[in-house]
C-alpha cells in the first residue's frame, strides 16, 4: 500500500505502482506530474478488512481515469 506522503520520493524510482486503492492516490499521483503506470485494486469480496475500490464504483472511477494526464491505468 503506497501512502500519499510517500508519492514524491517512490514515483521517480518505480515503473508501476500495483496498489492505488483510493481515489485520494489517484488524484496524488496524477498532482506529482510525472508519468507513472498504475495498477488499481478492487475490493471484490466486499470484506472491511480489505483495502481497495468497491465494484460499485467503477462508473465514477472510469470517469476519473479518463480525465488523467500523468497516470497511465494498466489494469
Amino acid at each position: 500500500h503506497l501512502q500519499r506522503n510517500k508519492v514524491e520520493r517512490t514515483v521517480p524510482l518505480v515503473h508501476a505502482i500495483h496498489s492505488v486503492d483510493s481515489y485520494r492516490l489517484l488524484s496524488a499521483l496524477e498532482a506529482h506530474g510525472q508519468p507513472v503506470r498504475a495498477y488499481l485494486e478492487v475490493n471484490c469480496s466486499g470484506e472491511a478488512a480489505k483495502g481497495g475500490f468497491p465494484p460499485s464504483e467503477a462508473p465514477a472511477l472510469a470517469k476519473a481515469i479518463a480525465g488523467l494526464a500523468h497516470v497511465r491505468v494498466m489494469g
